[in-house]
């Protein structure tokens, strides 16, 4: 794949978005990730994290016009891709044969590094208006991509987030997927009322459904849920519903009581 330019109309002029495989966009995503990983994680996570997967994937690099810096990345991971590296990415911490029934029709987004100061769910769109002719070119039907869940908040607070999300209507119905290792269980006492993180929350706005119970990374200090989304989440993605999940404390209700009420508060992080 050649680089090439491709921004929204109503975002060209703030921004520019490549999605390329060239080593010179694979580079400057990279650098740009281990520096996100230094600001984020302690010192025992700064070396550089390069992985086989980081030498095959697609890159998609966001750039504020105004100071030309890079202000976002995330890499992508087709089905053929993932033949040479031996497996999607997201396996060497969830077991996904239960999800991946038809390996070429699905892939994977690795999670997003978007640079402080810049609203998420306004980034996290672009991108994924810039990615809808990659995926529909590809005759894929869904997509998935993990995020991190820093463990300031202790255990409790993840576990209950993902059991408040695995009742209501932001999960798959089906099993969730196993992670191969799990969060250490809490004697959390779980309840319907959580506050989202900000990134979690952009992408429930987009469409994706939480698909797995959480893996802990020891490494890093934090946990990992798995999203999934329909393809069908990039048709018409120019006029998201940004209301559709709002922020703050939210009230899940169950997968079988429609949207139920759900109530702003505190902000989510």
């Amino acid at each position: 794949m050649n680089s090439m330019q491709v921004i929204p109309s109503h975002f060209a002029t703030r921004f520019s978005i490549t999605l390329a495989e060239d080593d010179d966009t694979r580079n400057k995503c990279l650098a740009f990730r281990q520096r996100i990983r230094e600001v984020s994680h302690s010192q025992d996570c700064v070396r550089n994290l390069a992985t086989l997967y980081d030498q095959h994937g697609v890159y998609l690099m966001v750039t504020d016009n105004a100071t030309g810096e890079i202000v976002a990345m995330m890499k992508v991971l087709t089905s053929e891709q993932a033949i040479t590296t031996n497996g999607f990415e997201a396996e060497t911490c969830f077991d996904l044969s239960a999800l991946l029934t038809d390996r070429t029709a699905c892939m994977e987004l690795d999670q997003p590094y978007i640079l402080a100061g810049y609203e998420p769910g306004m980034i996290l769109q672009m991108m994924y208006i810039a990615l809808r002719g990659l995926v529909i070119h590809s005759r894929c039907e869904g997509f998935f991509t993990r995020i991190s869940l820093p463990l300031y908040g202790g255990d409790r607070f993840v576990q209950t987030l993902v059991h408040s999300l695995s009742q209501s209507r932001f999960a798959l119905p089906a099993e969730l997927v196993k992670p191969r290792v799990r969060l250490r269980g809490t004697d959390a006492q779980l309840t319907n009322d959580i506050v989202l993180p900000a990134v979690l929350r952009s992408f429930l706005q987009l469409g994706a459904r939480v698909c797995s119970e959480p893996y802990w990374d020891a490494e890093l200090g934090t946990a990992e849920i798995l999203l999934w989304f329909e393809v069908d989440c990039l048709r018409g993605l120019e006029d998201p519903d940004l209301d559709a999940v709002p922020a703050g404390h939210v009230h899940f209700a169950s997968a079988d009581s429609g949207s139920g009420e759900q109530q702003s508060g505190m902000n989510g992080y």
